[in-house]
């Protein structure tokens, strides 16, 4: 595994910063004890509306020359990982500033910005998710599984064994994916039938060190941060790769839009745009200025966040660019109050999930002049 020459503060690193750049950095996933066992069920929490007192207040924001600021969501415990739009909510993958247990998942009201039931909890840190209109699945961090849970009754349905902290779903399937560090499955993907909680076929090949998993643009998009790094493009009906797209730079952030598949270059600073119909990069790499993670993308669209780790960004950076796809140039930029961690675009939104403060922050965007 490459490591950087810059050190995490310590004020950072208790905040887990991000999933690709902290593997880049040489950070390891936090190990959890294989005696923790996952419930059958999962406890619930009270509602944030119940401790008003320790709700902090949300910063003020501006809109941006093409951008306007919706609601800004405060997290009130632990910090935002990831975010997933399904079943029209958005849904909160939600980490302890310890890395410990329990991890939960917020589903939130994108219409009133406000949390839908109470918070699923699940006992184990978690690492990654993917929701889907019939099933939550979720990815654990250190000893790894994935657990299947049901959105209706907000319980673990199954339980699968395998050594993936990586998951990805759509309406055609889901997929899981080992890193370098999983001595079973090393690098690979697999398919699993949602309906029967199975694994299918073999595991399929991909690039040296997964660190990105991806579904959308019509194909499972697997992101490799080393060995040459690359993007294996594999085919949901059939669990064969299509493509294997060398992109020059360790995969740090992968966004799959409609029509584009947008690779990040923390390191390098720049983003790269994918063409799904010939899986060839689409004109010249896109120079962003400040190291980036997070990435989006519309039909017309793309956006990417500003990764405020170590020395290598500004600590109060928070901002969000946005790329004409017409132009494949960056034409706004909005500031969005945190470091982003995550990103969502979804019926005319950008979610934007940032740490350092914790907040969910709605940008939306503005019809360019084309």
């Amino acid at each position: 595994m490459r490591s950087c020459a810059h050190q995490l503060p310590s004020s950072l690193l208790a905040i887990t910063t991000f999933i690709s750049v902290l593997s880049a950095c040489g950070w390891q996933r936090t190990s959890v004890s294989a005696t923790q066992a996952m419930t059958a069920s999962l406890p619930t929490q009270a509602p944030a509306t119940s401790h008003p007192p320790s709700t902090p207040v949300p910063p003020l924001l501006t809109d941006s020359a093409s951008m306007r600021i919706g609601k800004v969501i405060p997290i009130n415990e632990g910090f935002p990982f990831g975010l997933a739009f399904a079943r029209q909510m958005l849904w909160v993958l939600r980490r302890q500033t310890s890395f410990l247990p329990p991890g939960s998942i917020l589903c939130i009201d994108p219409v009133s910005g406000q949390t839908v039931g109470e918070s699923i909890q699940v006992d184990f840190d978690p690492w990654s998710f993917a929701v889907t209109e019939a099933a939550i699945w979720v990815a654990k961090n250190g000893p790894a599984a994935v657990v299947h849970i049901d959105p209706e009754t907000r319980e673990i349905v199954a339980t699968l064994e395998i050594d993936a902290s990586l998951v990805a779903a759509d309406a055609h399937g889901v997929w899981v994916s080992g890193a370098s560090e999983n001595a079973a499955n090393a690098n690979t993907t697999w398919s699993v039938d949602p309906l029967t909680d199975q694994l299918v076929g073999t595991p399929i090949p991909v690039g040296i060190e997964p660190l990105q998993l991806v579904a959308g643009a019509g194909a499972v998009w697997v992101g490799a941060h080393s060995g040459p790094p690359a993007i294996t493009r594999i085919d949901p009906a059939t669990g064969k790769v299509l493509a294997t797209i060398e992109v020059g730079f360790g995969i740090h952030g992968l966004a799959a839009g409609p029509d584009s598949v947008w690779a990040v270059d923390y390191h390098g600073q720049k983003v790269v745009r994918i063409s799904p119909q010939n899986n060839q990069i689409i004109g010249k790499p896109i120079p962003v200025p400040f190291p980036p993670y997070a990435a989006a993308a519309s039909a017309t669209d793309a956006w990417v966040g500003v990764a405020g780790i170590s020395e290598d960004a500004d600590p109060t950076d928070d901002r969000v660019v946005r790329i004409d796809l017409r132009t494949n140039t960056i034409v706004d930029t909005i500031h969005v109050g945190g470091h982003t961690i995550a990103m969502v675009f979804a019926e005319g939104s950008l979610w934007v999930a940032t740490v350092h403060p914790s907040l969910i922050v709605q940008v939306i965007p503005q019809a360019l002049t084309r």
